[in-house]
């Protein structure tokens, strides 16, 4: 008795948003990460699981214990994305900013 193995199903659950391109050696400190969550909800997160909620207000991973605050990070896909291509060009590290990187030279 053979069983037939199903096609393989591929899966978006992440999505990365960033100003500057995948060849700077800088761009994962300046990208944001749209996550799959539950079902058809998602999360705008940074490197280290900040979050940002619907209004692109930063919430610090230590706040996300609160049930409400982390049900304020949950959203549609459309949303995230929105949120985050909005919250990308306001990114800083270590006091520079998104410009600062791209003005230094780009992909270095």
């Amino acid at each position: 008795m053979s069983t037939e193995i199903p096609e393989p199903i591929a899966t978006v659950t992440e999505y990365a948003i960033s100003c500057l391109p995948e060849t700077d050696r800088d761009r994962k400190h300046f990208t944001l990460f749209v996550r799959k969550s539950t079902g058809d909800l998602w999360r705008v997160c940074d490197r280290w699981g900040d979050r940002y909620d619907m209004h692109g207000k930063y919430v610090p991973a230590i706040d996300t214990n609160d049930e409400d605050l982390r049900r304020t990070t949950l959203m549609p896909l459309d949303k995230a994305l929105e949120i985050a291509k909005r919250v990308a060009p306001t990114l800083t590290c270590n006091g520079k900013t998104v410009s600062d990187v791209l003005a230094a030279g780009g992909a270095r």
